[in-house]
């Protein structure tokens, strides 16, 4: 074999190499689009273990619809906060779970090394408003007035009734 033949045949190897690392590149670019694409539109939703809330939240855990029941109408506004609360947290646990399952497949796809680390929140125990027990509201003792927080009085003594000449002014 000449110099000029094993040239051409690492030259052929090298190309056939770019050309794979390029198709490579390609499909995990494609593949993080269509991750970003799905985050974005990642929803979680969790609904209390009776029916009478639902929670939904956006990629993020925020709160974006919140859908109750007419048979709450009269419950222990204590006792319906403390499942609102939970079903939020379980919509949010379910949106990280969504978010999760994408970087997954991105994993198994090669297009990213490992999954980022999204902690679970404690989603608690059942979450029914017949489950919640009564919290009674511990008695806040009233505020003290605030003090009397009004600016000083300024004084002018170069004229009373007109702007001041100097806005170094001394308070009395």
């Amino acid at each position: 074999m000449t110099s000029s033949e094993t040239l051409a045949a690492r030259a052929a190897r090298l190309h056939a190499r770019s050309e794979q690392l390029r198709e490579t590149t390609a499909r995990r670019r494609q593949a993080l689009e269509r991750a970003r694409d799905h985050l974005a539109a990642v929803e979680g939703t969790a609904s209390s273990d009776d029916g009478l809330v639902t929670a939904t939240v956006d990629t993020d855990g925020v709160l974006t619809r919140l859908e109750l029941s007419p048979k709450v109408r009269g419950s222990n506004p204590h006792a319906l906060a403390h499942v609102i609360t939970g079903g939020v947290r379980r919509a949010a646990a379910d949106a990280r779970n969504r978010k999760r399952a994408v970087y997954e497949s991105l994993r198994a796809e090669g297009a990213v090394s490992k999954v980022p680390e999204m902690p679970s929140p404690d989603v608690g125990g059942p979450l029914t408003l017949s489950s919640t027990t009564p919290v009674h509201p511990t008695t806040v003792p009233a505020r003290s007035p605030r003090p009397d927080r009004r600016p000083p009085r300024i004084s002018n003594s170069d004229h009373d009734d007109g702007p001041p000449s100097s806005w170094l002014l001394r308070a009395t």
